[in-house]
C-alpha cells in the first residue's frame, strides 16, 4: 500500500442533542413558495453532482473496496463498514476483508500538508496521463490546498462498454482498441470511477460522531461530486459542513446514488446522461424537504 499509517491523536466526540423549547411559540402563517422538484433536482446535478464539463459521468462499474488508514480500530472498522453497507445497497460487489482497496479513506491531523505531500511523492496515482481520467490541474491545487475538513480525489477511466478494455492511451503504453461502434445517441465508452482518495482532517472534524463522517465519505466515494460546491441549498449530508445537525445520509441522497448507478448512462452527452439521473430521482418521486430523517441505507432497499 503507498500510504504510510500515522498515529491518530484522538477520537471524535458526538454532539450533545439539541434541547427543545419548554413551549410552543405562536408565529404568523408562512408561505414558502418551493421550487418544483424538477428544477431542484436538475440544479443539483449541475451545481453539485456532475463537476467537470470535460468529463462523462462515472461511476465504480461492478467491484468495490473500502480501506481505511491512519484511524483507531473501531473508527476504521466502522467507516469501512458504513461505506461498503452504502455501495452493497446502490448494487455494487463489496469485497471482503483482504481486498484491494479502490476507496481508500485516510485520516490526518493537517489535510493540505498531508494531501500535498501525498501529490507530490505519487503524484502519477493522482495524474495518470491518460485522457478523460482526471480533473483539471487547478482542480488537483484545490484539492491540495482547500482548508475543508473532508477532501477527495477521484480517478476514472474510460472502457470499452462491452469487453471492459481500457479506451485510453496511457504514457508509455500501445493506443487501446474498441470493439463496437457507437452512435450520434449512444456511445460505446463508459466511465468507470478506478479508485478514490478521500482525506479526513480531523482537527477540523471535532464535534462530529462516526456515521456522520462516514455517511458523508460514503456521499463522495460513490459520486464525483464538486469539492467547490455551495451544498447548503440541498437536503444532503453534503451540507454537514455547514449544518452539522445533519444525522447521516438523506432520502435525497439515497435516490441520487441509486439513480445513478441504475442508469444506463450510455448517452454521448453529460446532458444525456444527467437527463436519465433526474429523470430516475422524480420517479423515485424525491422532493425537497425543510428537513428530512436521515436514512439508514445498509437496510433500505427501496
Amino acid at each position: 500500500m503507498f500510504f504510510a499509517a500515522l498515529a491518530l491523536a484522538g477520537a471524535l466526540t458526538a454532539q450533545p442533542p439539541q434541547q427543545a423549547p419548554s413551549s410552543p411559540t405562536q408565529v404568523d402563517d408562512i408561505v414558502v413558495a418551493g421550487r418544483p422538484v424538477g428544477e431542484q433536482i436538475r440544479s443539483f446535478l449541475d451545481d453539485v453532482a456532475l463537476p467537470d464539463p470535460n468529463l462523462r459521468v462515472a461511476r465504480f462499474h461492478n467491484n468495490v473496496c473500502v480501506g481505511a488508514v491512519n484511524m483507531r480500530g473501531e473508527m476504521a472498522q466502522y467507516v469501512v463498514d458504513r461505506i461498503s453497507d452504502v455501495g452493497d445497497a446502490i448494487g455494487l460487489e463489496v469485497g471482503g476483508p483482504g481486498c484491494k482497496p479502490n476507496v481508500l479513506v485516510i485520516a490526518a491531523d493537517d489535510g493540505a500538508a498531508f494531501a500535498r505531500g501525498l501529490v507530490d511523492s505519487r503524484r502519477r496515482a493522482f495524474v495518470p496521463g491518460g485522457s478523460g481520467m482526471v480533473r483539471t490541474y487547478a482542480a488537483l491545487d484545490r484539492f491540495q490546498n482547500t482548508d475543508a475538513g473532508i477532501r477527495w480525489w477521484h480517478v476514472s477511466m474510460p472502457v470499452d462498454a462491452r469487453s471492459g478494455a481500457i479506451a485510453t492511451r496511457l504514457p508509455g503504453e500501445d493506443p487501446p482498441f474498441v470493439t463496437g461502434a457507437g452512435s450520434r445517441l449512444r456511445s460505446e465508452i463508459r466511465n468507470d470511477i478506478n479508485r478514490v482518495i478521500i482525506i479526513l482532517d480531523f482537527n477540523k472534524l471535532q464535534g462530529l460522531n462516526s456515521r456522520q463522517i462516514a455517511d458523508f465519505a460514503a456521499m463522495v466515494a460513490f459520486s464525483q461530486v464538486d469539492l467547490d460546491s455551495d451544498f447548503s441549498g440541498y437536503d444532503s449530508i453534503l451540507s454537514l459542513m455547514s449544518d452539522r445537525e445533519y444525522e447521516g445520509m438523506s432520502e435525497w441522497d439515497m435516490a441520487y446514488l441509486k439513480a445513478l448507478y441504475s442508469a444506463e448512462l450510455t448517452g454521448v452527452s453529460k446532458t444525456q446522461q444527467r437527463g436519465e439521473i433526474a429523470a430516475l430521482m422524480e420517479r423515485a418521486q424525491v422532493g425537497p424537504r425543510a428537513r428530512r430523517k436521515a436514512v439508514d441505507a445498509a437496510v433500505d432497499p427501496s
